[in-house]
């Protein structure tokens, strides 16, 4: 999170229609909260229209690559792992194009404005990053509790890892590793 806020306030006065490509690139690497609140942020300011920020969170939603491939990939090989990530992206994509072409309008309403130093564009993006980090361990922590408490009931085993895995993704990977 603190890279990429790093890279998005290097990039922050090139046009709108560069930038876009860019926090999809960033969310698909480094996963769904940056590419979410980037978009969201553009939407605010009138940067990007709503279309253009529904395809944005659709496709920059995924895992990204470092937890697809390496934390399920050291659980379940690192080929299952891409195998995994290519599927996340793959499906985001096409859900990308499913969303209903909604009228677009926006404008390029990007200021110029005098580069950051770089110690403030480091110590800005630790502090963005800070609380983000800790909203996402704790929708982690809710929905891992939240599924360790429906599946205390559920018997079969597989159903209780694909439910786990549809509330708290890392908990129904782990799950499904201690399937036999």
């Amino acid at each position: 999170m603190i890279a990429s806020g790093m890279i998005l306030a290097s990039i922050s006065d090139l046009p709108v229609k560069a930038r876009a490509p860019i926090m999809y690139v960033l969310g698909l690497f480094f996963g769904f909260p940056i590419c979410a609140r980037y978009a969201s942020e553009m939407l605010s300011k009138g940067e990007i229209g709503v279309k253009t920020y529904k395809r944005l969170v659709c496709c920059g939603g995924g895992a990204s690559f470092g937890f697809a491939v390496g934390a399920c990939g050291s659980c379940f090989g690192y080929g299952s792992g891409v195998l995994l990530y290519l599927i996340c992206v793959l499906s985001a994509v096409l859900c990308s194009f499913l969303i209903p072409n909604d009228e677009e309008i926006c404008c390029d309403k990007t200021a110029k404005s005098t580069p950051p130093s770089v110690l403030s564009v480091i110590s800005d993006s630790i502090s963005d990053s800070t609380p983000r980090m800790l909203r996402v361990c704790g929708f982690v922590i809710f929905f891992y509790t939240l599924s360790g408490v429906l599946c205390k009931y559920i018997k079969n085993e597989y159903a209780s890892a694909m439910l786990c895995g549809a509330l708290e993704f890392s908990t129904g990977c782990a799950r499904a590793m201690q399937l036999s």
